[in-house]
């Protein structure tokens, strides 16, 4: 199981940064040296209006990977599409062969897709989408940010 996880990882790395050389070493986790290609992360948040939209650093792009790698696999889930926050999807699309892979977070549930290959996982922590939040920063509005932290970790009842 872990050697899918490791592929599906790689296939979003290799994807995200083409240039990267694999590792076949699963200790050593890879680095993105040589960025070609720009990570995009969403925040599905709003209807009616553009959701925010910012790009991941190298360093958040490596986090988010090393986060990816470490989840376990579940089987396959929907995924909540009402009002409301709807999750986060971070989008890499490769320049020469048009191919998209995306990578959709909601509620400690995770979807990658690259083609037709189509993997889920399971984020109890909800590690990835605290990750992918600090990674908005300042650009986030205030108001935005804390209404989703608060859909992250509910208050204890």
């Amino acid at each position: 199981m872990r050697q899918i996880i490791w592929l599906l990882i790689m296939s979003l790395s290799t994807s995200c940064f083409p240039n990267r050389s694999v590792q076949t070493n699963r200790s050593t986790a890879p680095t993105a040296s040589n960025v070609e290609r720009q990570v995009k992360v969403t925040l599905d948040v709003f209807s009616g209006k553009e959701n925010p939209t910012w790009l991941l650093s190298e360093e958040q792009a490596d986090a988010l990977i090393s986060v990816l790698d470490a989840l376990p696999a579940s089987v396959p889930s929907s995924f909540f599409d009402g009002l409301g926050y709807r999750g986060f999807l971070v989008t890499t699309t490769d320049s020469e062969s048009g191919e998209t892979s995306s990578v959709t977070a909601y509620k400690g549930k995770i979807r990658y897709s690259s083609g037709e290959v189509v993997k889920y996982l399971t984020d109890k922590g909800r590690r990835v989408e605290k990750l992918l939040l600090e990674s908005g920063g300042a650009r986030l509005d205030p108001s935005i940010h804390n209404v989703v932290e608060r859909e992250i970790e509910p208050p204890e009842k």
